[in-house]
């Protein structure tokens, strides 16, 4: 992980510490998925956002999934405290732009 010097401006990184992985969590509609929880690190602007001025860890909750043409295309992240005072507590939806392994 990036200290909050090293990241650029405008951008938001968060990093997970001593989470779990659980594959195929959900319905038989959805082919590929995944699961990652636990507590994770939350900098923005190059450095700790007002919600954690000391680096206060939040729970964070990222699901990613899809189907038989794209493997990875979607992603949901669900924010704990107090990362959820800034960014809500309803799951913030995305698309996966690039999947590496």
């Amino acid at each position: 992980m990036k200290t909050p010097t090293e990241v650029f401006g405008d951008a938001v990184q968060f990093s997970i510490f001593g989470g779990s992985m659980r594959s195929r969590v959900f319905s038989w509609a959805v082919r590929t998925s995944f699961m990652a929880t636990g507590m994770a690190s939350v900098t923005g602007n190059g450095g700790f956002p007002p919600f954690a001025p000391q680096g206060q860890l939040s729970q964070l909750m990222v699901c990613i999934t899809g189907g038989t043409q794209i493997e990875f295309s979607n992603i949901t992240l669900v924010f704990g405290t107090p990362a959820s005072g800034h960014f809500g507590p309803p799951p913030i939806n995305g698309a996966v732009r690039k999947a590496e392994r």
